[in-house]
């Protein structure tokens, strides 16, 4: 299993419906990639490709269902460094 780091988790609900998603490491600034994914769905596919804990699973599933379009959700969280590496690759492919 890998180590978790402790990360800074940003989830944004737009106004049209999609969420965005930022990850960075808790000791960084400056700026950082994030995805905006069209819908909750989209965003959980993602979220479940990483192996993450179902614990975490259903702590950003109920984070979906709660927050208001055009509100972000930030907290301090653990997780694998996969979960910032994928969201730089999908940055990089322009979503």
């Amino acid at each position: 299993m890998e180590q978790l780091q402790e990360y800074r988790f940003s989830l944004f609900a737009s106004r049209d419906g999609g969420f965005a998603l930022d990850v960075q490491p808790l000791n960084s600034s400056g700026t950082s990639p994030f995805v905006k994914f069209s819908c909750w769905d989209e965003l959980r596919g993602f979220l479940g490709s990483l192996d993450l804990s179902p614990e975490m699973l259903s702590q950003v599933e109920g984070l979906g269902q709660t927050l208001d379009q055009g509100k972000a959700f930030h907290q301090q969280m653990y997780l694998t460094p996969k979960v910032e590496e994928r969201l730089a690759e999908l940055n990089q492919k322009g979503m």
